[in-house]
């Protein structure tokens, strides 16, 4: 209710002038018209390693040098970083430091830069058009600060991949083994398997019977139905299950034309960074043995984690009965809590057993899950969120439409968690179709 509960980060409009002003800056990154901490925002999902190699001019180990502010709006800084570089792995130049543009939030509500001087990170950078700085090619995961073990085997994967891509055209069996190499590690499992994983298909939910019945009954008797559809554009999956269109590995360009806005700013229409499809379908070219190995690897994996998860997707699809113990066991351990990810084991358990009551229960689950919970922490705690300066009637509605909420999201968590023991108990006495 706007008005109403007191915001601790920046207003909308402030954060379009700030970002429209840095937009000749930032042009390289999906940028929201909101503030980052907004739920309204979209999420922009990182590019996995292969994509954001190819997207930087710079790849290299550096040391975080001194910062100086460059630029201030209210509470977001424009500020330049020296980076050190002490190992080159792309890119020809000979400079030893580059200067990185980056955006700074001082709201408590806004985390700033994961790093601080004198920090060791993995750095993906592209030349600002005009000028000689860079800012980072990637806006999640473009500086890495990692474990000295993981940054170890980063750096040992960007040089096998900077050797496969110097040929014109790459090998696809090689990048293939390269990207099942990456998910066998911790460390690299989801730079690996989103690529491995990315053209890979959900199994296919049978239609709800109950909608089905619905849908007869209102039909008027001798009415044919269209088999004139429109055209919808085709899409393809990423690993975190959002939608994303035909992309390019290629970074999108700045756009030339600039307007000045109402304001006085300048306004830069900023081009969409998409998510970068890989050249080919690499899970089609899997040898049996590769196979084996991403299958060994994910069942040995104690954790599931964001790579896990895409590793999941990626061997479900081969229907081996390995798994089905496996995702069994992961289930029981988060029924009191299960996210999003419990859609998917419980489909590739009820297809890998065939089992026609499994595979319509989980079907059922997916469609009517709810997730309210996993955003209750985004709730306020009491009445201090609230504007003093709201009337009797906001303050009221605004405490009703929270204990709403916060209802909303005690009953999807507790929904949730019975349906999956539900699932488990079904599961310990499969029946056959």
């Amino acid at each position: 209710m706007p008005g109403v509960r007191r915001s601790a980060r920046p207003s909308a409009n402030r954060f379009v002038a700030v970002a429209f002003a840095l937009a000749a800056v930032f042009a390289a990154w999906f940028i929201c018209v909101e503030p980052p901490a907004s739920s309204a925002c979209p999420i922009a999902m990182p590019n996995p390693l292969r994509a954001r190699f190819t997207n930087s001019d710079i790849v290299a180990v550096a040391r975080v040098g001194d910062s100086v502010a460059v630029w201030k709006q209210s509470e977001a800084t424009l500020a330049s970083t020296e980076l050190h570089l002490t190992s080159r792995l792309k890119g020809e130049g000979k400079e030893k430091v580059v200067n990185l543009q980056h955006l700074v939030w001082s709201s408590s509500e806004v985390q700033a830069t994961e790093y601080a001087k004198d920090d060791v990170v993995l750095v993906f950078l592209r030349r600002v058009e005009k000028g000689d700085d860079y800012i980072s090619a990637d806006g999640e995961r473009g500086i890495q600060k990692l474990p000295e073990g993981d940054l170890k085997v980063y750096v040992r994967r960007i040089e096998e991949l900077a050797a496969i891509m110097q040929g014109e055209k790459p090998d696809e069996a090689a990048l293939g083994e390269w990207l099942v190499r990456c998910a066998e590690e911790p460390a690299t499992r989801w730079e690996g398997a989103y690529d491995l994983a990315f053209n890979v298909s959900r199994f296919e939910d049978p239609p709800d019977e109950e909608e089905e019945a619905a849908g007869e009954e209102e039909e008027e008797p001798g009415a044919e139905s269209s088999e004139v559809e429109a055209a919808a554009p085709e899409t393809a999956e990423d690993g975190s299950g959002q939608s994303v269109g035909n992309s390019s590995a290629e970074p999108a360009g700045v756009a030339e034309s600039a307007n000045a806005g109402a304001d006085g700013q300048v306004v830069i229409d900023l081009p969409v960074n998409p998510q970068a499809a890989p050249p080919v379908d690499f899970a089609a070219l899997l040898t049996p043995a590769q196979k084996e190995r991403l299958m060994t690897t994910l069942l040995n994996a104690e954790e599931l984690n964001d790579g896990e998860q895409l590793l999941i997707r990626l061997v479900g699809a081969w229907k081996d009965e390995r798994l089905v113990p496996f995702l069994l066991k992961h289930l029981a351990r988060t029924a009191d809590k299960p996210r999003y990810e419990a859609e998917d084991m419980m489909r590739i358990v009820a297809h890998t057993l065939g089992d026609q009551t499994l595979i319509k229960f989980a079907a059922s689950y997916s469609r009517t899950a709810q997730y309210h919970d996993l955003y209750a922490n985004n709730l306020p705690d009491n009445d201090d969120e609230i504007d003093p300066e709201a009337t009797a009637e906001e303050r009221a509605a605004f405490k009703q439409e929270l204990a709403e909420q916060k209802a909303a999201a005690v009953e999807a968590l507790f929904q949730r968690s019975g349906k999956v023991r539900h699932f488990l108990a079904l599961a310990d006495q499969p029946q056959k179709p």
